[in-house]
């Protein structure tokens, strides 16, 4: 798997919407990188953003 994903990919990963990555990236604080208005988001961050926000059942919240 490549490193850094851009937008479109990212959803893909999470199974969500270009739409959603960008409200978790606004309200949620989704890790991302952003140069030249260039988004890109590296897959380790997110995996332990998720982490960070996953429940007991093994559930990840986005509302933390």
């Amino acid at each position: 798997m490549k490193k850094y994903l851009n937008k479109k990919e990212m959803a893909e990963m999470l199974s969500c919407s270009e739409r959603k990555i960008d409200m978790m990236r606004s309200n949620e604080g989704l890790p991302c990188l952003k140069m030249s208005g260039i988004v890109r988001f590296n897959v380790e961050d997110v995996e332990k953003w998720l982490r960070a926000r996953t429940d007991v059942n093994g559930v990840p919240s986005l509302k933390k």
